[in-house]
């Protein structure tokens, strides 16, 4: 071990600062829950060694037990992939979906302003063809659970607003019929 001094090592004293605003996880039931109807899931894209939901996961950093840094220089063709990303990426994810021709369950808030809304649904009354599934996710206290970042938008109360789970496949032709019924997942949760 060497001291070295604060000024010469800029890069680590930057690192020790970071806080993870994003630093959240769903509830263990519904995530469970998405797993009997759309799984198994086989990688959490966007986890830490604390609140991963499945053994294979990438992180932001180095972490133990992580199965890769930086989730966009991942493959993800071979996987059922956990997509419960910070809401910023929802954009990046899906283009990162398509460009692996892969699948998986993207958890997003029902925003119908957000910057990601019109990819996801262009004329704002269908789903686009690469969503094969969707589910209402139910509005309780702890549908997603704060991590160590005290001041994290999810987890910290009660939502005002509603959040999705959807089913994206690149793997396969798109279908003809991009309406699809709607569904509420029913949870009991405690």
């Amino acid at each position: 071990m060497q001291w070295i001094p604060r000024d010469l090592n800029s890069a680590a004293d930057d690192i020790s600062k970071f806080i993870d605003k994003d630093d959240y996880m769903i509830n263990d039931t519904v995530f469970n829950a998405l797993d009997d109807l759309w799984g198994p899931h086989t990688c959490d894209r966007f986890a830490c060694s604390y609140n991963a939901k499945i053994q294979c996961f990438n992180s932001r950093f180095y972490q133990p037990g992580s199965s890769g840094v930086n989730v966009f220089s991942q493959d993800w063709s071979h996987h059922n992939n956990w997509l419960c990303p910070p809401v910023y990426l929802t954009c990046k994810v899906i283009k990162q979906t398509e460009l692996c021709s892969a699948q998986g369950t993207l958890i997003v808030p029902l925003w119908k302003s957000a910057h990601f809304w019109p990819i996801l649904c262009s004329d704002g009354f269908h789903w686009s063809t690469f969503i094969h599934d969707w589910v209402i996710l139910p509005n309780f206290p702890n549908l997603f659970i704060r991590g160590k970042a005290k001041n994290s938008i999810f987890g910290s109360k009660p939502l005002a607003f509603v959040s999705l789970a959807l089913r994206l496949d690149f793997s396969i032709i798109p279908r003809l019929d991009s309406e699809l019924s709607r569904k509420s997942l029913l949870v009991s949760c405690v």
